[in-house]
């Protein structure tokens, strides 16, 4: 009887090329998508032979065993020699890890073609049995009894990022404004005064005699004013000074999720048992359950 196993989401890209498998990580992590996203680093050598040995009982981390450990998450503390693979699955993972191949593992994909895709256009390749080999072995040792599968059920979450974007800039800058200004300034000038006084009485000593009388005389009065000499200088009248304030509001956004829900569809005389028997949507014709009511869907 053929093992069942789950469809989980996972998506192993193969690259021959170890710094594209570590680009590749970095890039897929960046865009989150998957709930794991790891590189299965592979250390083959020359001295492949001596490390060939995946089933012994050593710690050692390196060759084929530490390479598979890695890959399927092997306990250190539990004896390699009861962690045997499937035949199918040991003879393709040894021919990988002989050709050194890295692996990039993408478990829990929300998309498998947009992270298939992705992982091509960073340099590596699908294989479709690797990924079905891979979930076979995971599906094996999740401790389900042969006659059990499992559907993984999943949820859209909303993750909402924020980015810092530029809505504006001010630009502040002087310009010389000129004006005419008119003011008033008080100047001081001198003016001659001239008055005429009749003298009487008789001649003072010294006073003019007959003989002077004829000559020239003159007297010199000097008259002076105040002059306007215009400066202008440059004084400080004000400062502006520009800051910035955060201001935090908050916005609503919506967006539309999916979520996956299990429907059953059966046919024929179906008893259900179990704690959850109720929690499945049925579709097609109502299920069979012994002597039990039947519920309205």
């Amino acid at each position: 009887m053929q093992t069942p196993y789950t469809q989980s989401g996972t998506v192993i890209g193969v690259f021959t090329d170890l710094d594209k498998a570590q680009n590749a990580v970095e890039s897929l992590r960046r865009e989150h998508v998957g709930t794991t996203v790891r590189l299965i680093e592979n250390d083959f050598s020359e001295d492949f032979n001596v490390k060939a040995d995946r089933l012994s009982n050593t710690k050692e981390e390196g060759g084929i065993g530490g390479f598979f450990a890695r890959l399927f998450g092997f306990e250190d503390e539990k004896p390699r020699s009861e962690l045997k693979l499937n035949a199918d699955s040991e003879l393709y993972f040894t021919d990988s890890y002989q050709n050194k191949h890295h692996f990039v593992l993408v478990e829990g994909a929300h998309d498998q073609s947009d992270v298939r895709s992705m992982i091509v256009s960073l340099g590596g390749t699908i294989e479709d049995r690797g990924n079905e080999l891979y979930e076979r072995e995971v599906f094996s040792r999740s401790g389900l009894r042969d006659d059990e599968s499992v559907m993984e059920l999943r949820d859209e979450q909303l993750k909402v990022e924020k980015r810092s974007v530029q809505t504006g800039e001010v630009h502040l800058r002087k310009d010389i404004i000129e004006e005419t200004r008119t003011i008033e300034v008080p100047v001081m000038r001198e003016e001659l005064v001239i008055e005429t006084r009749p003298l009487t009485g008789s001649a003072r000593p010294g006073s003019l005699s007959a003989v002077d009388i004829g000559e020239r005389q003159e007297i010199r009065v000097p008259l002076s004013e105040e002059q306007i000499t215009i400066q202008k200088e440059v004084v400080p009248r004000e400062e502006i000074r520009l800051s910035k304030e955060r201001i935090v509001e908050n916005r609503t956004v919506t967006e539309t999720l999916k979520h996956e829900e299990a429907h059953l569809e059966e046919e024929g005389r179906i008893t259900m048992k179990g704690k959850d028997k109720d929690k499945a949507r049925f579709k097609g014709k109502t299920p069979y359950r012994g002597d039990a009511e039947q519920p309205s869907i």
